[in-house]
C-alpha cells in the first residue's frame, strides 16, 4: 500500500512538472488581450538545402512553411504579422497546405499581440488549458496521495 501511495504522489508531481514545461515553453502569448485581423495572403513557401551526411555525401533537404500574412489595428496603428505560432514549427507539405486554405485571403481571424510590444503578434496562440489540467491533475493527486499515506501511518 505504501509504494502504491508513494507512486500516486510521484506520478502527481511528474504531471505538475510536466504543465509548468508546458507552460513556459509555450510562452505568454496565450494569455496575451486578443484582437480581430484580416487575413492578406497565405501561401507555403518551399526551401530547399543541403545537408551532409556522416560519408561527406549531400542529401537535399526539403522543407515547407506556411506564410499567413495578417493586417490588425492596435490603438489606432496598422500592424502586420506573419508569426503563427509563439515558436517555430516544421510542417509537412500536407499540413503546410492545410494550414494554408484554412487561412484563405480576406478572412476575418482572431489574433494575440504582446500588449507591451504590438507588432509581435501571434495567429495560433496555444490555449494554456493543457498546462492548466496537467497542473490540476498533478495537484490533487499529491493532495490525495498525501492524505492517505498520512491516513495510513496514523492508523
Amino acid at each position: 500500500m505504501l509504494i502504491l501511495l508513494s507512486s500516486i504522489i510521484f506520478f502527481g508531481l511528474c504531471l505538475l512538472i510536466a504543465s509548468l514545461i508546458l507552460l513556459i515553453r509555450e510562452g505568454p502569448s496565450q494569455f496575451w488581450p486578443a484582437t480581430r485581423a484580416r487575413i492578406i495572403y497565405s501561401l507555403v513557401e518551399e526551401s530547399k538545402s543541403q545537408k551532409k551526411l556522416a560519408d561527406g555525401s549531400f542529401k537535399t533537404v526539403v522543407t515547407y512553411e506556411p506564410v499567413i500574412v495578417y493586417k490588425y489595428v492596435i490603438r489606432k496603428t496598422t500592424y502586420t504579422s506573419r508569426k503563427i505560432t509563439p515558436r517555430p514549427t516544421q510542417f509537412t507539405p500536407k499540413a503546410a497546405k492545410n494550414l494554408m486554405r484554412r487561412y484563405p485571403r480576406g478572412l476575418i481571424v482572431k489574433i494575440r499581440y504582446n500588449p507591451t510590444r504590438p507588432e509581435d503578434a501571434v495567429l495560433m496562440a496555444p490555449s494554456g488549458w493543457l498546462g492548466v489540467a496537467l497542473a490540476a491533475g498533478g495537484l490533487v493527486l499529491i493532495s490525495a496521495g498525501t492524505f492517505l499515506l498520512r491516513s495510513l501511518i496514523n492508523l
